[in-house]
């Protein structure tokens, strides 16, 4: 389709379009998993829910809930109102993914999990704001209503964020050798430009969900099963 309106637009005035711009194609960039996504979070402590974005100055990125359960065995985790994509850990693993351009409540179902030490992590990630209407100034981010456990509702959690608006750079982290990390990850690679100034770009192919960011400058969202 692209092709297709730059031939027309060719043939109208002012005249021909300007000529392809000169390409640096890279066969490849070799990358490391060297951190886990918890480890770029701010923790603004234990707040009392719902606890959104906007409450802790954040426009967009991730926000994240840490809720530690004890005694009575796990068997599911409902979220109600996520805005708008939420992963839900549970002792490190995924069990689960709730996702508002399906349904904004969900309950995930993760059997018969006995509970003496988990931990629940409800990873919320903002997709972006409309831009008209009546919902543009109260599209809050975040679990906007509440959690439960069994059906029993959450009213505290330790809550972490992350910014990523492209306008602020990555936190800087001291990139170290580790043990194989739990997703979501930070994967760092690095390569040498040309010389002089090209366009190139990132193929997420094979890839699941994520962000790129170049020298700390944050690019945008991947996500190849969805769209470009």
């Amino acid at each position: 389709k692209q092709w297709y309106q730059r031939r027309v637009r060719g043939t109208l005035p002012p005249g021909p379009v300007p000529p392809h711009s000169e390409k640096w194609e890279k066969s490849g960039v070799k990358v490391e998993r060297v951190g886990s996504l918890w480890a770029m979070g701010e923790n603004k402590g234990y707040m009392r829910l719902p606890a959104t974005m906007e409450q802790l100055g954040v426009s967009g990125g991730f926000i994240w809930y840490v809720i530690p359960w004890s005694g009575e065995v796990i068997h599911n985790i409902s979220l109600y109102d996520v805005h708008d994509r939420a992963t839900i850990f549970l002792d490190g693993y995924p069990v689960g993914t709730i996702d508002r351009r399906n349904q904004a409540n969900g309950t995930i179902d993760v059997g018969s999990r006995p509970a003496a030490t988990a931990e629940i992590r409800v990873l919320v990630e903002s997709l972006g704001r409309v831009n008209h209407g009546r919902y543009m100034g109260s599209d809050y981010k975040g679990i906007t209503q509440k959690i439960l456990v069994n059906g029993q509702p959450i009213h505290y959690a330790q809550v972490w964020v992350l910014g990523l608006t492209g306008k602020e750079r990555l936190p800087k982290l001291i990139l170290e050798k580790q043990p194989p990390v739990i997703l979501p990850a930070l994967f760092c690679g690095q390569f040498q430009g040309p010389v002089k100034s090209l366009d190139t770009f990132f193929d997420p192919s094979g890839w699941g969900h994520g962000f790129v960011s170049l020298n700390g400058i944050n690019l945008g969202r991947y996500w190849p099963d969805v769209g470009p």
